[in-house]
């Protein structure tokens, strides 16, 4: 359980949880969800879901350049999502 000043910090904040693969980053934003933190979902892994769902090319290994601009499109979306909601237990 999360002491009140952590807390406090937390929400007030937005957080960014990054390394490498194998890391915990999941894991983290997992135990943090369920204090009943939010969270963006993670861009890179939906959209590498995505195209290989519908047989897509937008890969990093297949084509960068629409991958990266997949990327960031989902990016700002995510940003204007948690920009505009509630900061009470945001992360």
């Amino acid at each position: 359980m999360l002491n009140a000043e952590c807390l406090q910090t937390l929400t007030d904040h937005f957080h960014v949880i990054t390394g490498g693969p194998g890391s915990g980053k999941t894991s983290l934003v997992d135990a943090l969800a369920a204090e009943g933190f939010r969270h963006m979902p993670e861009a890179g892994r939906a959209i590498i879901q995505d195209q290989v769902d519908i047989g897509g090319t937008a890969l990093p290994w297949d084509d960068r350049e629409s991958f990266a601009t997949l990327m960031l499109g989902w990016e700002m979306r995510s940003y204007r999502e948690a920009t505009s909601a509630p900061r009470s237990r945001h992360l």
